[in-house]
């Protein structure tokens, strides 16, 4: 009976999550003491991105894995992205150097998500039933297109991140360790921080 019930409840969870990028991660990718000095900006740069909605279907080893039973947070089969919002990321990235507009008007640069999907892998805590959600990975396409003197020059890329944002610390493969961390990932923040950070590291790139 338990367990009939963890899956209806799964099934009940179906609508999708909408996302919003605010550039809050992104900020924290920039220069700060270019922030902190505030210097003057001579030079213009003006962003603009598509006005539609991006779907990221939703994957897990939820399904696969039967021993796995009670998550300790659902998640959606899909999220939609509101792709307007990759203005904030662009912005974020161009603000160090230049005075930025959010405007497809003059010299722009357009950055717009083409697709992409979500992976959540979720471990079994050992002392109990609830199961954690231990990596979020994300891998996405985008479109670069830099409008100069009405010309328009596309760049397309593909990025897979995930929860760890791409840093790997020391090896402590020497080390003895007897307690094993069963905190979980806050799954919106984690999206949230790895699209802001995947954005910007294309844009870091190009």
């Amino acid at each position: 009976m338990k367990k009939i019930i963890i899956h209806m409840c799964l099934i009940a969870s179906i609508f999708a999550d909408n996302i919003s990028l605010t550039g809050e991660y992104a900020d924290l990718n920039g220069n700060p003491f270019k922030k902190v000095l505030n210097i003057k900006k001579d030079y213009s740069m003006n962003v603009f991105s598509e006005n539609s909605k991006i779907t990221f279907k939703v994957t897990s080893n939820l399904n696969k894995d039967s021993y796995i039973l009670i998550p300790i947070q659902e998640h959606e089969k899909e999220y939609i992205l509101n792709n307007k919002s990759v203005e904030n990321i662009s912005a974020s990235f161009y603000t160090e150097d230049y005075k930025v507009n959010k405007t497809n008007q003059g010299d722009f640069i357009e950055v717009n998500i083409l697709s992409g999907k979500i992976n959540l892998e979720y471990l079994l805590a050992e002392e109990s039933e609830i199961t954690y959600l231990e990596k979020v990975t994300i891998n996405m396409n985008l479109e670069i297109i830099k409008h100069i003197n009405n010309k328009a020059t596309k760049t397309t890329r593909s990025i897979t991140m995930d929860n760890t944002l791409g840093k790997t610390g020391d090896n402590y493969d020497w080390a003895i360790t007897t307690d094993k961390d069963y905190s979980s990932i806050d799954l919106m923040n984690s999206i949230h921080e790895i699209l802001e950070t995947e954005i910007y590291s294309v844009l870091k790139g190009i």
